[in-house]
């Protein structure tokens, strides 16, 4: 059985899209009411399942309630995906008939325990999750009694459509869950901020409660709370409910379509960037070392040192991009006009000693307001840079008037390779930050290097072999080793790109991917989720100028369009045949 594409071309002269009715009102869902926990492990409380049940009604999307028995006589056959919301007590006849459901390549979404307790209240030595996803689930103590964050989002099927980093606000009552001792491979979709940053210490574990499994035999998705500890706003829910539609489809029938966060298949981007105080910098030692590490720089100066020492910024313009730092603690006493002409004059000599596409301010302090934001780009400005606590590059929306904000997840240099226990030990530093990047990766976000500042000669040096073994390891793990302005022009790209899928029938969709940008599109790696029902077909383009590829551990078809002609569209039709 094969999987057939067609792909047709139009022109956008008023392109009209046609998205999916309720892609998850068509994946038939079994919502598992269980009365035995509720009557054993938590009589006259209300039941996890109920929040479930509002939910869908209020969402207009249709459900089957599964019962105990229904689990017992294994009558799941109109289900495509179970929801297991606390689901506490079961036994050994429904653990099996659970197992058979996976083995029907069906999907399994697990919220907070699963099977702790056997029919008759005693808690079981090892819990059924275990036994079910390879890992074990612990508690999450916090200092707070009323809540804490967990984020969501990263490069994947089920987060595609959510910014890395953002922030779900997560009752403590009863405690939350994180995966425990996995002995097998686990998708994580984000993690507790247990100190409100993403910079833990190193001995401080990273915890996380939400993952995804693909078995060989089925899908798994698990979370360590429930729907109903959710206490955020409109705004939190709405990210939860795409998540949650995500999750329908990808446990279900239906495939998920999306451009992958960068070029190509890169699964993160990689800036090396420095501070630099030009009255310390011997600039020709400087070209050396990074000619050497064969990496372009991404500089940032104050506008005083910059505006002293020209010659010194348009030799640094050849070895990079240029860029200037921020305090916007100092602009607090100064008039909008007085900004404005800062700015101005800023974005001038930048553009005097560089010919890069896009300039950006190093923001120390505060986030920046939203007045200062509006006059950064009215200046000519087209990204700021900072350290922020939400610790990701978000990508299409985190804008502000078209002013992208950059972010950074890894910690910083000074953080650990300057303490006296890595400088003497750089297999302990390089396994820390090749840590932070796997994490990064994990997000599709942006990892920022700055071991670069005040280097006057790092050849041969620890510095050097530092970056030079790191660097090596970005390259063979999907990173995309880049710039600034490299990044902002992809952003542009990506966010211009639109993707929408409808389902026809149980084996055909159609695919529509428009470029509504000004400018033509290069490079577009298109990640089409598929079920796992349909693992065995394959995906077939018919022409020589599209490249197919697909990983069979992720159940991932990557079509990689070279050039997608400004307001240009394509309809790929998917069928088995």
């Amino acid at each position: 059985m094969k999987l057939n594409v067609t792909i047709s071309f139009t022109f956008l002269a008023a392109l009209l899209f046609v998205f999916a009715l309720n892609i998850s009102a068509q994946n038939r869902i079994g919502l598992v009411y269980s009365a035995n926990t509720k009557n054993i492990i938590s009589p006259g409380q209300p039941s996890a399942s109920d929040a479930w049940e509002l939910y869908f009604m209020n969402n207009k999307i249709a459900y089957k309630i599964i019962t105990d028995d229904d689990l017992e006589d294994n009558d799941l056959d109109d289900v495509d995906l179970l929801i297991f919301p606390n689901v506490q007590v079961l036994n050994e006849d429904q653990l099996s008939n659970i197992k058979d459901f996976l083995i029907e390549k069906k999907g399994i979404f697990i919220l907070g325990n699963f099977g702790t307790y056997n029919d008759d209240g005693k808690m079981r030595s090892t819990s059924y999750l275990q036994s079910l996803t390879g890992f074990e689930a612990e508690e999450v103590r916090t200092d707070s009694k009323i809540s804490l964050i967990h984020t969501l989002g990263g490069n994947s099927a089920l987060t595609h459509n959510i910014e890395g980093g953002t922030k779900l606000l997560v009752s403590a009552r009863p405690l939350p869950l994180a995966v425990s001792n996995p002995v097998v491979p686990v998708n994580y979709l984000g993690e507790y901020l247990l100190s409100g940053n993403f910079i833990k210490s190193d001995e401080q574990a990273v915890k996380h409660g939400a993952a995804s499994l693909e078995l060989r035999d089925g899908r798994i998705v698990w979370l360590g709370f429930g729907l109903e500890q959710l206490i955020g706003g409109s705004a939190e829910k709405a990210v939860f409910d795409s998540f949650l539609r995500n999750v329908f489809d990808w446990l279900g029938t239906t495939p998920i379509a999306f451009v992958n966060t960068w070029p190509k298949k890169y699964e993160a981007a990689a800036v090396f960037t420095a501070y630099i105080d030009p009255q310390y910098l011997n600039i020709n030692e400087f070209e050396n070392s990074l000619n050497r590490l064969a990496v372009k720089g991404n500089f940032f100066l104050s506008y005083t040192s910059a505006a002293l020492y020209t010659k010194v910024l348009s030799s640094l313009g050849l070895l990079g991009e240029v860029n200037l730092t921020w305090d916007e603690f100092s602009f607090y006493q100064m008039t909008i006009q007085d900004k404005r002409d800062w700015l101005r004059q800023a974005i001038g000599l930048l553009k005097s000693v560089s010919g890069q596409n896009s300039f950006g301010l190093r923001v120390f302090g505060p986030i920046v307001s939203s007045e200062n934001l509006k006059l950064i780009k009215e200046s000519g400005f087209d990204y700021i840079f900072t350290n922020g606590t939400n610790a990701s590059l978000l990508p299409e929306k985190n804008t502000v008037n078209g002013l992208f904000v950059l972010t950074k997840e890894n910690r910083e240099a000074d953080e650990v390779f300057k303490s006296p226990r890595h400088r003497s030990n750089l297999d302990l530093a390089a396994a820390v930050y090749k840590s932070d990047y796997d994490r990064v990766k994990n997000h599709g976000g942006l990892y920022v290097l700055n071991f670069l500042n005040q280097i006057n000669k790092i050849d041969g040096s620890y510095e050097y072999q530092f970056l030079s073994d790191l660097k090596r390891y970005l390259e063979k793990n999907g990173a995309w080793i880049t710039t600034f302005s490299k990044v902002i022009e992809w952003l542009n790209i990506k966010r211009d790109i639109r993707i929408s899928i409808l389902k026809r029938d149980e084996e055909r969709f159609s695919l529509q991917v428009s470029n509504n940008a000004a400018k033509n599109a290069q490079d577009i790696n298109i990640v089409v989720s598929i079920p796992q029902r349909i693992s065995g077909l394959q995906l077939e383009t018919g022409s020589k100028d599209y490249t197919v590829a697909f990983d069979e551990a992720k159940k991932n078809f990557f079509l990689t369009i070279p050039s997608l002609r400004s307001r240009e569209s394509l309809t790929i039709e998917l069928y088995g045949k």
